[in-house]
């Protein structure tokens, strides 16, 4: 369900919405998301494996609030985030941008296919997040968008259950996560 909103939501207001249905907000206009699925938990759990298991110098969150941009009423609720600037931990929120973004495609709706694919991978790239995987449960796939140089899609690539992803940090951290891990148990 999505509701347009009059006005600039402000962060405080965001907090203060019921804890669920959970609620995003993307420039301003109001969005409720639905209950995931078992399958959408699974797949979360993998992927927060994957990170947490190999990333030691950056901290895994599951669903957490994310304030992208507080004046243009950014709120998100990521699936994953993944954070190597500790300063931007705050104890209701990450208040700046993720080293890498996970968000599972579901496939209930073409509203929610095109919020993940369209609407918030604009955002993460407008905002220069890193890293976004956008991870589709059915074809059992993995987008991979990298956006380091000049704010565009530096580099993109689809990746299947025999691939491997090769995520490179800060100081040579470089990870690789196996796409047949994320999906493992689906």
């Amino acid at each position: 369900m999505q509701l347009a909103s009059e006005r600039i939501v402000t962060k405080e207001e965001w907090f203060g919405l019921p804890e669920w249905p959970k609620t995003e907000v993307l420039d301003s206009i109001i969005i409720r998301m639905d209950a995931p699925s078992i399958s959408h938990q699974r797949v979360l759990r993998n992927i927060a494996f994957e990170f947490s298991g190999k990333m030691k110098v950056c901290e895994t969150f599951i669903q957490t609030n994310l304030v992208l941009d507080a004046q243009r009423s950014n709120f998100l609720i990521p699936d994953i985030q993944v954070v190597c600037d500790p300063s931007i931990i705050k104890e209701r929120a990450v208040e700046g941008i993720p080293f890498i973004i996970a968000e599972i495609i579901s496939n209930s709706s073409i509203s929610s296919i095109k919020r993940d694919l369209v609407y918030k991978m604009n955002l993460y790239q407008k905002y220069k997040v890193p890293y976004y995987l956008a991870v589709d449960i059915e074809n059992k796939t993995v987008l991979f968008f990298c956006f380091l140089e000049n704010n565009i899609a530096y580099s993109f690539a689809e990746y299947n259950l025999s691939d491997s992803i090769k995520i490179r940090g800060a100081e040579d951290m470089e990870i690789q996560v196996d796409v047949s891990g994320i999906f493992a148990g689906i």
